[in-house]
């Protein structure tokens, strides 16, 4: 039950996701339409806005799902998983994502696609990419990873994890990233990328990791098309694959140093809410259990200011002397 409660949930938040899009699309096409233009000119134009069209859309379906928390009463940054981490994994993790498209687009050419395959691929990047002007750069480096990340790996993993194995659940959760991206190549490179993410929001403990792996990983294209000499460009490949390379293995084996918990309830990473494992716990044991839910010591169950039972009785006799007097 708790399996399809949850994959139900993450089915919404893919609909909900696509709908953001879809709505601006058709009413921007409707309105062009209504002015008298040709279809030619109307799709011309909806393909040269497409970027503006994205960044309106995702802010569109962001919006509901964030009015949606707010009606039920539920905090998004919790929902999300968008928790405070250690910075160092954040910077290793845009090592990871600007290194990692080398890699994903290695394991791509091992892939035997088709011809056609490879033909619908160009005709969409070209589409594309046709036009980088800043409205694209921001709409594919920034808007694309927050918004993306908020909804595949937020809110569909981490739904998706409650209720089932949480390799399974990365892996339907990259299948989702990659059916969103239209055909069957993008759609693989998407694949990989989501496992990618999901491996790195795991670790991280915090959406933001995530994140940064997207976006560093969205504008190593960019960099590449700035770049017009080929030896440069294969200087830049290598650098970036020994890059990933180290950041990495420092990524897996760094221990983090996460921030110290001042609840009263343990989180689960994935779960975002309290665990039944906490039930019945004294406030001792529900301080150490909160201490290695998140490999922080121990906090003080007691106020940082002593009170007066905790202050000394200067005045008081030893113990030595009170036995002393009652023997007497």
């Amino acid at each position: 039950m708790k399996v399809f409660k949850n994959s139900v949930f993450a089915l919404l938040y893919l609909a909900l996701f696509f709908s953001g899009q879809v709505l601006v699309t058709v009413v921007y096409t409707f309105c062009l339409t209504i002015t008298g233009i040709g279809y030619d000119e109307v799709l011309n134009t909806v393909m040269n806005n497409s970027s503006l069209i994205a960044i309106i859309g995702n802010f569109l379906a962001v919006a509901v799902a964030v009015l949606i928390f707010v009606i039920r009463k539920k905090r998004v940054s919790m929902e999300i998983g968008l928790h405070q981490t250690d910075p160092m994994f954040v910077i290793l993790a845009a090592f990871i994502g600007f290194g990692g498209t080398v890699v994903v687009s290695f394991l791509m050419n091992i892939i035997p696609f088709t011809d056609s395959m490879w033909e619908t691929y160009n005709e969409g990047m070209d589409q594309i990419t046709q036009d980088y002007g800043i409205v694209a750069v921001i709409a594919t480096v920034i808007v694309a990873p927050l918004v993306e990340e908020f909804f595949f790996r937020g809110l569909i993993f981490s739904r998706l994890a409650r209720g089932m194995n949480i390799y399974i659940a990365a892996v339907i959760s990259a299948l989702m990233f990659g059916v969103a991206h239209g055909n069957f190549i993008q759609g693989t490179y998407a694949f990989l990328l989501g496992l990618l993410l999901c491996f790195v929001y795991v670790k991280s403990r915090s959406l933001w990791g995530a994140i940064a792996v997207h976006m560093g990983f969205n504008s190593f294209s960019f960099v590449m098309d700035l770049i017009s000499d080929e030896s440069a460009q294969y200087g830049i490949m290598t650098g970036a694959l020994l890059m990933f390379m180290t950041a990495t293995l420092l990524f897996i084996i760094y221990p983090g140093n996460f921030p110290r918990v001042k609840t009263e309830v343990a989180i689960d990473p994935l779960e975002f809410e309290p665990t039944e494992s906490v039930a019945g716990r004294k406030p001792d044991e529900m301080n150490l259990y909160i201490s290695s839910c998140n490999n922080t010591a121990p906090i003080p169950t007691k106020d940082i200011v002593p009170t007066e039972n905790d202050i000394p009785d200067e005045e008081a006799e030893p113990d030595g002397q009170k036995t002393e007097e009652k023997e007497q």
